[in-house]
């Protein structure tokens, strides 16, 4: 084949073979540019069903236009008089000059990849296969060997070879288990129908060969190796490789979940989990020279954080229902700083929030079953807040104070801000916004008034414009499910010392009051139905959460009741589907800071360097006699539990997870096991459990003494 000339395309070299066909790197002599061409082998190509596949491969991967995702050019077929080896159909394809992921992780050994690497890697590799998984498209044969890396540092996906249309034809005969054997996934091996999750799977092994050097699943012919995959687990990642961050090995572990279901349900979620990693500063480093034992202190603080409260049925009424009540509360952040103005994607898998925490307010995601937050607004040193969805969940809109101020729209994935209204000076701040239901307005509150704004940008319409004139201003519009009611909040008094909700329609006309009083009532949300506001007031003497049923009108048909008592509730956001409400409130946090022991002079706060800031309580801190870790008792969860991590802060993990309260941790004298106190059996008993892992063990039955290490 090298040197002959197919059609206008010149063979130069051979570049590889797999399972479905032969690769060269060609001249295309019309547009003079070099090309990638991957032949159907003979015995495939004489089976129409396999041609078919063939040409469903070239139709899926040449609609995908991503920068990590290699072009396709064309697709030609040659016909039986100029046939030659080793087939008669071909895909024109970019050629790539770089290296094989495969090549530059190494066959064996501990990968030379840094850890910055590896996650500016795998964020372009997650990037692609988001958009080729938007298209319908699965490829089914993610490996290292499938992934390029350009001199640049760009990934390139290669070979959408057993690409297959979501909806489409099915091939079952061969598309079930082809591939590579170690990256397949677990329903793949068993010859299962594959979906989306399995690129997730066999994405999670290729990251784990990027960190570790080598492959999870190993064995010395197809079918030990895929019995590994069904059966056996891999090492850990940190036994392969100590310094892994094991938020990383986090992400992996959870990537590579053997049911499909206890995977990231979508690639976005993974992503989104691995730009959080990659924007999380590291812990701050300890002095290794001048530590030679540490104290610890606990410094106390106030930090905004959101939590979940979980509905019985829904927080909204149905036909004889009962009322809304709360089953359980769960925190979401943990993060230090301020973290406020919580909003939910229509799907109700991601929290948009306010946060401060990378030093000044940006827009924040989080996926809520990955745990992870990822900064969509940190490139930019202005204020942002207020985020908004869109009704698709595929933008936000949120406030800033950048590029002059005014209201911003950026997809919910990240991208670059638009601006879509500037405030003037007559105008004032922007206190709030809302997305309209059918997503073409943007609804904002300033001074004076409610406006409405073209969400693609133009001219504001004022809607209401209020008389009152001891009024402050107004925040917080909120468009009913149905669109045809705003509900917004009126601020009276000089100091802001009263504040009510009204209703009013998109026209501007009929406003009406839902609440009244010399309350402070703010905040408003619509339940799904459009048949109840919940806010937030203080009328029960501390910020709560309330709500009030209203009729068609938006007119409030009974007087407000609580749904929470004595929380201190700062803002809300209700679910799409009316189960869970997200607020935000100020707790109290705990640090845990260390320091040098030096006799011979007095110690200041300047001598002390911070391990953990989050948004935590904590009683009781203990080094272990070993010097390497610290155990402690913590809230971060929402309950009591016993944690530990290694004295720089790194390696955090849960120690205890028991719905009981435990506290006051102390180290056995060979580091191996924490004894700590509980009310887990109903009286403060004292308990043991290793470190490794293991069972937990009741030591006492009655209030007894700690061991001395």
């Amino acid at each position: 084949m090298i040197g002959k000339t197919i059609l206008h395309y010149k063979i130069l070299k051979e570049l590889g073979r797999g399972g479905m066909g032969v690769v060269y790197e060609a001249e295309d002599t019309k547009l003079e540019r070099t090309v990638a061409i991957k032949f159907l082998p003979r015995q495939i190509a004489a089976q129409d069903e396999e041609q078919e596949r063939f040409k469903i491969e070239a139709k899926a991967a040449a609609a995908l236009n991503h920068p990590n995702i290699a072009h396709i050019y064309a697709i030609e077929e040659v016909d039986d008089e100029t046939r030659q080896e080793p087939g008669t159909l071909f895909i024109v394809m970019e050629y790539i000059e770089g290296q094989e992921l495969r090549d530059i992780v190494g066959a064996t050994g501990r990968s030379p990849l840094p850890v910055d690497e590896i996650i500016k890697y795998a964020t372009q590799i997650a990037s692609g296969l988001q958009a080729a998984h938007k298209k319908g498209v699965t490829h089914r044969d993610i490996k290292s060997a499938n992934i390029m890396i350009t001199e640049s540092g760009q990934v390139k996906i290669m070979d959408f070879g057993l690409a297959k249309i979501r909806g489409g034809a099915q091939f079952t005969k061969v598309g079930t288990t082809l591939g590579t054997a170690a990256y397949m996934s677990p329903e793949q091996a068993r010859g299962e129908e594959a979906d989306h999750r399995a690129d997730i799977w066999s994405f999670g092994v290729v990251l784990y060969e990027m960190i570790s050097g080598e492959l999870p699943f190993k064995g010395d012919y197809e079918q030990a190796v895929l019995y590994a995959i069904l059966n056996e687990d891999p090492e850990s990642l940190t036994g392969l490789r100590p310094e892994a961050p094991s938020e990383l090995e986090r992400i992996v572990n959870k990537a590579m979940a053997r049911s499909r279901d206890d995977r990231y349900q979508n690639i976005d979620e993974m992503l989104v989990a691995l730009k959080s990693f990659g924007e999380k500063p590291p812990a701050p480093p300890m002095s290794q020279t001048r530590l030679k034992i540490s104290s610890k202190l606990l410094f106390g603080g106030f930090s905004a954080a959101f939590l979940l409260l979980f509905a019985g049925g829904y927080f909204y009424f149905q036909q004889g229902a009962p009322e809304p009540r709360i089953l359980r509360t769960l925190p979401v952040t943990s993060a230090p700083g301020l973290e406020e103005n919580p909003t939910w994607s229509p799907d109700g898998t991601r929290i948009a929030y306010t946060s401060d925490q990378s030093g000044n307010p940006d827009i924040w995601v989080r996926q809520i079953s990955a745990g992870q937050s990822a900064n969509l607004t940190g490139d930019n040193k202005g204020n942002d807040s207020d985020p908004a969805w869109s009704p698709d969940g595929d933008w936000l809109a949120f406030v800033s104070d950048r590029e002059g101020g005014g209201i911003f729209v950026m997809p919910a994935l990240g991208g670059i801000p638009r601006q879509v209204f500037a405030p003037t000076e007559a105008s004032g701040f922007i206190a709030k916004i809302g997305w309209s239901p059918d997503g073409a307005k943007i609804a904002f509150a300033v001074r004076d008034g409610v406006y409405v704004v073209p969400a693609g940008g133009g001219e504001p319409v004022q809607l209401y414009l209020s008389s009152t004139q001891s009024l402050w201003g107004i925040s917080k519009p909120a468009w009913s499910p149905d669109g045809i009611r705003i509900a917004y909040t009126e601020f009276m008094g000089a100091g802001v010392t009263t504040a009510k909700i009204w209703t009013v329609q998109p026209d501007g006309t009929d406003p009406l009051a839902v609440t009244e009083g010399k309350t402070f009532d703010h905040n408003p949300v619509w339940s799904p139905n459009g048949k109840q506001l919940f806010f937030v007031s203080d009328r029960g003497g501390i910020s709560d959460i309330w709500w009030a049923p209203v009729d068609a009108n938006g007119q409030a048909t009974a007087s407000p009741k609580p749904l929470t008592a004595g929380v201190g509730v700062g803002s809300i956001a209700l679910s799409a589907d009316g189960a869970k409400l997200a607020y935000s409130k100020l707790i109290e946090r705990s640090s845990i800071w260390s320091m040098p022991i030096e006799p011979d002079r007095l110690l200041g706060l300047e001598d002390a360097q911070v391990v953990s800031s989050e948004n935590q309580l904590i009683e009781v801190v203990a080094v272990s006699p070993d010097g390497a870790w610290l155990a402690f008792d913590s809230n971060r969860n929402g309950n009591v539990d016993i944690w530990m991590m290694r004295k720089d802060g790194s390696e955090l993990r849960p120690v205890t997870t028991d719905k009981a309260h435990d506290w006051a941790p102390s180290w056995s004298p060979d580091s191996k096991q924490i004894v700590f106190h509980s009310l887990r059996s109903g009286n403060r008993d004292i308990y043991v459990k290793p470190v490794a892992g293991g069972a937990v063990t009741q030591l006492t039955s009655h209030p007894a003494k700690d061991w001395s290490p």
